[in-house]
């Protein structure tokens, strides 16, 4: 497998696989956060590993490390971007993870944290998420720009799922 290969593969990972895994441990855990439960717990520590499977498996991704050669410069500055967003990415897992143990002492009325530790957790993951939404639409940006632009000969790129769907939509 070549350098392209190998690095558009990682992105594809990140983004079909770790992505949508973490979209929706994110729904199902903040539906959980917002309910006042006065008999039955939630289990918070179960998202809170969840969170962390999701940062071990773009951590994974990150230590492949590829050594494209300067000359590429094109994949070079792509693969920048992705190690960029993987970081913010691993930045707002543990930002989640400690969210989640918060909850978690917060429900047995824990005295091992203040409120102020709580807000700042909820603040901290609401700068992380923003960071990481914007990494993530730069990547995006660099990823199908550099698409475009290394196309096959006589092959146009290939086109995302909402352009597949609005050309289905039109041949029908």
């Amino acid at each position: 497998m070549n350098y392209e290969e190998a690095l558009l593969k990682q992105i594809d990972i990140y983004i079909d696989e770790i992505l949508p895994a973490y979209h929706m441990t994110t729904v199902e855990g903040m539906k959980m956060a917002k309910k006042l439960r006065l008999f039955k717990k939630i289990d918070f520590l179960k998202y809170a590993g969840e969170f962390e499977t999701h940062k071990e498996n773009a951590l994974k991704l990150e230590s492949m490390e590829l050594r494209i050669p300067e000359e590429l410069v094109e994949l070079r500055l792509l693969e920048k971007d992705f190690r960029k967003c993987l970081l913010s990415f691993v930045i707002l897992c543990d930002a989640n993870i400690l969210f989640y143990e918060l909850n978690e002492k917060k429900q047995y009325k824990n005295k091992d944290f203040t409120i102020k530790e709580y807000s700042e957790a909820v603040n901290d993951m609401q700068e992380a998420l923003r960071d990481a939404v914007l990494e993530s639409q730069i990547l995006e940006k660099s990823y199908k720009e550099y698409l475009e632009e290394h196309a096959p000969q006589g092959e146009p790129a290939e086109a995302d799922d909402a352009e597949k769907d609005e050309a289905e939509e039109i041949e029908e």
